[in-house]
């Protein structure tokens, strides 16, 4: 009651689906649980709910007061609650990413936040920056801290993981409540995020990547048949990549990681780039150089190819001016006899 007398005017009405929910929270105990359990762990549990209820609610009440003032700003930055993407979201059968929600970097956003996007007219894709908000002891807890969430992927694969502060992501869909963000499991793991924890969320407008290299991470990498035609089906379900990111791929039935060592834009490295709809070059590193295969750098084999039809012209011409000289030494001779 206190909290809800605290309140805006406006924000009220949320204090009150509170108290209904504590209620019910104190009122949900399963029958004979006070045989089972003494008066004072009984309390205990009650207050430890009723706490766990107003943490929520007061986190929930900090992100909207903070977002509020950034749609009165007119700005495409906010800060939210972050949950694991699950295959509740994952699309129906038939539409791209079916089944690849885990190996993708689409996230699920606040409806809201589709409307401030459409009122810039941008071309898509359409991308964010998601960055971790932590302090220096929670950077501390967290290095030997691991996320329950996405425990059965980071089985799947053996490697360092480095934890980064952002990454860049594309949307899935807009069907996350409000000031709450659907992240999938390998992005959690490499911001170090678990449940609930709040990051933040910027429009961008990423640079169009020209080459790319990825360091493969699992060890029967070099027994691929083809790894350049696994990246060309596998890429597509990312939009974007962020150097030092370790990303995951569908490969037979398992899901392998590759670092993303390099971007490039053809001049000048970035730390991330949009890779939808872009012809880009892909390179491998820490690959032996008898597995090692060849670029994929899309117009290469023209060129290659231009440059030999180049060179058998060429030769062609010099062999026509050599008929052309005889025949022409042939026809003064006999014009001399």
């Amino acid at each position: 009651l206190a909290l809800r007398s605290q309140a805006p005017m406006k924000h009220r009405g949320r204090g009150t689906v509170l108290l209904a929910v504590v209620l019910c929270v104190l009122q949900g105990r399963p029958a004979g649980a006070s045989s089972r359990l003494s008066g004072s762990r009984v309390l205990r549990t009650r207050e430890q709910k009723i706490e766990d209820a107003l943490a929520r609610a007061r986190q929930e009440q900090e992100i909207e007061d903070y977002n509020s003032f950034q749609r009165c700003e007119g700005s495409l930055h906010r800060r939210m609650i972050c949950l694991p993407l699950t295959e509740h979201f994952d699309p129906p059968p038939g539409i791209q990413g079916h089944g690849k929600l885990q190996v993708s970097d689409r996230v699920s956003l606040p409806k809201e936040l589709m409307t401030g996007v459409l009122k810039r007219k941008p071309e898509p894709p359409w991308q964010f920056e998601v960055r971790a908000i932590r302090d220096q002891d929670e950077d501390d807890a967290r290095g030997t801290d691991d996320a329950e969430e996405g425990g059965r992927e980071r089985k799947s694969y053996s490697h360092t993981e480095k934890q980064l502060d952002k990454l860049y992501c594309h949307v899935l869909d807009w069907q996350a409540p409000r000031n709450y963000v659907f992240i999938p499991r390998w992005m959690m793991q490499t911001l170090g995020l678990k449940a609930r924890d709040v990051v933040e969320f910027t429009w961008v407008r990423l640079r169009e990547g020209g080459q790319i290299t990825l360091k493969p991470l699992t060890r029967d990498f070099v027994n691929w048949a083809n790894p350049q035609a696994v990246m060309e089906s596998e890429l597509k379900y990312y939009s974007s990549l962020t150097v030092g990111s370790t990303i995951l791929i569908d490969y037979k039935g398992s899901k392998h990681a590759l670092e993303v060592v390099r971007v490039t834009d053809g001049d000048q490295q970035l730390d991330g780039a949009n890779i939808q709809d872009v012809n880009i070059a892909v390179d491998f590193e820490g690959v032996p150089a008898s597995k090692k295969p060849k670029s994929t750098s899309p117009g290469l084999g023209a060129r290659d190819n231009a440059a030999a039809v180049e060179d058998g012209v060429a030769a062609e011409g010099t062999r026509r001016d050599g008929d052309d000289e005889s025949n022409k030494s042939t026809s003064e001779e006999e014009d001399g006899e």
